[in-house]
Parts: structure tokens; sequence; C-alpha cells
């Protein structure tokens, strides 16, 4: 790639994913009071989004990934019938809705708009809000509009180098995580589109969300980084040998630690985990609780509804109001053994076709992207359904995914 993306960035395409990325950030920062309006503005913006689509493609929608779609239907219709079944007609529209959208990120934005310009907006967007958080650490807590930009209580973060400590940083954010979860993303961004076009200025970006990310302090969003990293450079060198195999293992390992983990958790004893060198953060107490509903409800599940109040009851008080902090168990619930099962497959179905075709950057950065947001859905609580940020993410690396299937065209020469 010899021309710079930088020019190819102030466009309508841009104004559309620089807009639903900041709905999609506002949706989760925003005070309770405004999210509502949010969510509307959202839903609204999305079907303008589908009408712009409509009118460009002359009324034709192109689907393209087989399985991957089969599978989405079948999914969508369990949890229809799941929630529809629990009665709660909020609930049904809400999971109505929420379907509706995930459509739109799967199908329309990855046709309506470029991937590159898609990274180089991920790459800006959190680049500045990393850069608010890494600025409350100089001049301390401040107000930005409606949002506050502060610090998280708790434990504190030292600054290498120095014999300083901070707070963990949140910029706009709740909490340090839904930071974290952005400037990881942004990170490999940033990465990707530096490795793809060489301009420093994305350079400067991945410098700044590298540092923005250590100082959320979140564990999360390293991982994001840490595994992007790691797969993208090894798929390349794995696909510029012709090797693969190799990347089918990269995948496949991740979707056996995380089937191995639901497992453990829905079938063992829930201590069997605690063998392991790894701080769960109390997180196996949720999970215990999540597996007990579950299994009371196999088959069909309880339907889309609030996680903290259908575990409540089995949790410490301290506990109440937690979320189950495994988006895996989270569907397994919502939708019973069947739904939990096509889920995961879903996913499945997306890298194991994207990885017969890494042949070029984009699908190896799109690769890269897609499997530590899957990995880290086994210890946090976005999916790919979802209005906030970390769910819009990631169901538009899956559909830029699903548009890429047939991508077979290498770039090695560039």
């Amino acid at each position: 790639m010899n021309h710079t993306l930088l020019n190819r960035h102030l466009s309508t395409d841009s104004f559309l994913i620089f807009a639903l990325l900041s709905l999609s950030i506002l949706a989760t920062a925003a005070p309770s009071s405004f999210r509502l309006l949010f969510y509307l503005l959202f839903a609204g913006f999305l079907t303008l989004l589908l009408l712009h689509y409509l009118i460009i493609s002359g009324g034709k929608i192109t689907i393209v990934g087989k399985i991957p779609t089969i599978l989405f239907i079948a999914f969508s219709f369990i949890l229809v019938f799941t929630t529809a079944r629990a009665g709660e007609i909020d609930n049904l529209f809400t999971i109505l809705l929420l379907l509706y959208s995930l459509v739109v990120f799967l199908y329309i934005v990855p046709s309506l708009i470029e991937y590159e310009t898609f990274l180089h907006w991920l790459s800006f967007v959190a680049a500045f809000l990393g850069g608010l958080g890494m600025l409350s650490v100089i001049i301390g807590e401040f107000e930005l509009l409606f949002l506050s930009i502060d610090f998280h209580g708790g434990y504190q973060i030292s600054i290498p180098g120095t014999e300083m400590s901070t707070y963990r940083v949140r910029s706009v954010f709740g909490n340090p995580n839904g930071l974290a979860y952005l400037t990881g993303a942004g990170g490999l961004a940033s990465l990707f589109l530096f490795y793809m076009d060489k301009s420093m200025i994305y350079a400067m970006n991945l410098g700044i969300l590298i540092i923005a990310t250590y100082l959320t302090g979140s564990r999360s969003g390293l991982l994001i980084l840490s595994i992007g990293t790691v797969t993208f450079i090894f798929a390349h060198i794995l696909s510029a040998l012709k090797f693969q195999n190799g990347i089918r293992i990269i995948s496949d390992a991740i979707f056996g630690a995380v089937i191995l983990l639901i497992l453990s958790v829905l079938i063992t004893p829930i201590n069997i985990l605690q063998l392991l060198p790894v701080d769960f953060t109390n997180r196996l107490i949720l999970w215990d609780a999540t597996a007990q509903v579950i299994r009371s409800n196999w088959i069909t599940g309880i339907g889309y509804t609030l996680d903290s109040e259908a575990i409540a009851p089995l949790v410490p008080d301290r506990f109440r109001g937690q979320s189950p902090h495994n988006s895996f168990l989270r569907i397994f619930l919502h939708t019973g053994v069947f739904g939990g099962i096509i889920y995961i497959a879903f996913q499945y179905s997306i890298i194991n076709l994207l990885s017969q075709s890494l042949f070029n950057s984009t699908n190896i950065s799109i690769f890269s992207l897609s499997l530590p947001l899957i990995f880290i859905q086994a210890f946090e609580t976005y999916s790919i359904l979802g209005f906030a940020h970390q769910s819009v993410i990631f169901a538009l690396a899956f559909g830029y995914g699903i548009q890429h299937l047939n991508d077979n065209q290498p770039d090695y020469d560039s």
C-alpha cells in the first residue's frame, strides 16, 4: 500500500463511522439520565444507514458467508423464542432492537464503509479519549461538557521509571475497563495501519494507546493488545510461509481454552478452577451462581433479562447487582444450551473461514482484531449484542470478517 490512508478519510464514509463510534461511546459513558436518549439516537442513526445502503444498492442486500449467516439466523430465532417465552414484552422489544442493530453492524456497515476507514477512526477516537485519561494524570480531574474525566478509586498504578503512582484512569467512562477495551482495540487498529501505511501518525497513536491502556490497570485491555499483536505477527509469518494450518492452531487454541473454561464452570465443581495460577478476581462466585441458574434451565434458558437479578439470590450481598462477567455464560443463561453452542459456533465459523484466506494484511488484521475480543468475552460482560462501544467494535470486526471471507488477493509484494 503506497498511498497514504490519511488522505482518504475526509468523506461521507468517515462521517458515518465517526458518528457510529461516537454514539456507541456516548451510549456507554453518558449519565443514566441521558442514556435512553443516546439509545434512541443510535437506533435512528442505524436506520438512516440502512436506508442509505438500500438507496445506493438499488434495494438489494448482498449476504456473504453462508454458514455464519445460517448460524446467526438460528441463534437469533432461539434468542427471540426464549425471550418471548419468558413473557416480558419490554425485554422482547429490546432484543429485537439489538438483533436489528447487529444485522446492520454485520452486513450493512462493512458494505458501506471501507475497513481501513473504520480502523482509522477507531485509532483516532481511541487516542483522543486515551489522551484525555492521560491528561487527567497531569492536571487532575476535570469536566468536558456533561462528562467527567476522573479516576477510579481503589488501588494505584505505579509509573515506570519514577517513584510516582496514580489511580487508574478511566477518561469519560464509568470504569477503567470501558476505556481499556477502546484503547486496546484502538491500539491494534493503529498497529495495523502503521504496518500497512507506514505513517508516523499511527505510530504516535499507538504509543498513546499503549500508555493509556497501562494506566487503566486493566488486564483485559492489555490482553487485547498483546494477543492481537502476537497473532498479527505470527499470522503474517505463517502466511508468508504458506503454513495455513499454523494459523488454524492459533484460533483453535483460543476457542479450545474458552470451551474448556465453560465446561469447567457448567459441569465440574467450580473450585477446580481455583487450582489454576490465575486470579479470577471473585468471578468464580458469579460464575458458579450463573451455572446454577443455567443447570435449572438447560433447554430454554430464561430469555433475555437482567443477569444480575437472575443470579442475585445465589450470591453474597456484596456481589448483588453484578453481572456474571462471562458473556458466553450469559448467552447460555439467556438461550439455554442450544443457543449457547450456536453462539460459539457462529463466532468459530467466521474465524475458521477467515483463517483459510489470510493472504493479505487486511484479512490478517481482521483475524487479529477479532480473536482477542472473542477470548476476552470469557471474563467480561460484552458480547456482539449491544449498543456499548465494546459490542459495536466487536460486531463490526466480525462484519468486516464476513465481508472479506472471499478476499484471496495477496499483498506481500507491496
